[in-house]
């Protein structure tokens, strides 16, 4: 991600801007959204992946061996 540091005259404009642009104001509640919305992701996606790594490549072995398995997933 890519920050622009802006100087204090620069700050004042976009704030003036975005007080009167409905359009750009809308733009930026939106992006402020999708940031909540973005830090708000559960961060055991990365462990829930490797479980699910797991019980496949196991499914996979026991049915080479000839095995039933249910492959059973509980998702939080």
């Amino acid at each position: 991600m890519k920050y622009f540091i802006i100087g204090a005259l620069e700050k004042i404009f976009l704030e003036e801007h975005i007080k009167y642009c409905e359009e750009c104001s809308n733009e930026l509640n939106t992006i402020k959204l999708i940031d909540e919305s973005l830090l708000s992701i559960d961060n055991d996606i990365p462990e829930r992946l490797s479980i699910l790594s797991e019980l496949i490549v196991e499914n996979c072995l026991q049915e080479i061996e000839g095995e039933s398995l249910l492959l059973v997933l509980v998702w939080a």
